[in-house]
């Protein structure tokens, strides 16, 4: 028992958590350049230009980092006040970093690798697209949940249930849905969405919408 409140202490703050969560993040990522630039050095005498214990530890610690880095903002700090980016770039970063380092580390050999900088130029395109993946799919997300929004405060209708096909999910019944509602034009509209409890085709069900945005995803909420 305490007299003062846990989170008020400068260790407890999100604050604190956030920025100590970057501070991982970051050190992962330099430690997977520097492990992938003395990697390929790794037992010769000719191009070594970092300490081999330094390689090794670095090698052996990118990854810890980077998720320790990843949990600390998962689990340390409030949903609100989370960086989604920090969440999911941390592993495609990694392989950045990591083929970035060794193409670096391999122009320093003479004798270079066979072709393996082929691999290492995999892990950079393979990072950077699935960093662009991931943006495209978070913006996109946040798109689709401010349509949703504007459609829980929009137009309210009743449509009827076209097909439904109910399964379960963490042992909650659930109910995949085809609904056909009219819009305020007078033109038939369908919407699928997943709803709670077991709904049976031809059922009726109360719809809200945005009709400014009836063409785009998520502008259609089905109350079930």
């Amino acid at each position: 028992m305490s007299m003062t409140d846990p989170d008020a202490r400068w260790w407890n703050t999100n604050r604190t958590r956030r920025r100590a969560a970057y501070v991982l993040v970051a050190l992962g990522i330099v430690a997977a350049f520097l492990g992938g630039a003395g990697m390929s050095g790794l037992g010769s005498t000719e191009s070594f230009w970092m300490p081999e214990a330094v390689i090794i530890v670095c090698l052996f610690a990118a990854i810890p980092l980077l998720v320790g880095g990843t949990l600390l903002q998962a689990f340390g700090v409030d949903d609100k006040q989370q960086n989604a980016r920090v969440l999911s770039w941390g592993l495609p970063l990694y392989f950045v970093a990591m083929g970035a380092g060794s193409l670096i580390g391999v122009s320093r050999l003479p004798y270079g690798l066979g072709g393996a900088e082929v691999v290492f130029v995999l892990f950079i395109v393979g990072g950077a697209g699935a960093i662009a993946g991931i943006e495209i799919w978070r913006r996109r997300s946040l798109r689709t949940a401010r349509v949703q929004r504007r459609a829980k405060s929009g137009v309210n209708a009743m449509g009827t249930v076209t097909r439904a096909k109910s399964y379960s999910v963490n042992y909650q019944a659930v109910t995949r849905v085809t609904v056909r509602f009219t819009d305020t034009d007078g033109r038939p509209r369908w919407t699928k969405q997943t709803v709670a409890g077991n709904i049976r085709k031809g059922a009726r069900v109360q719809v809200q919408y945005s009709p400014a945005d009836l063409g785009r995803r998520g502008a259609v909420v089905v109350k079930a």
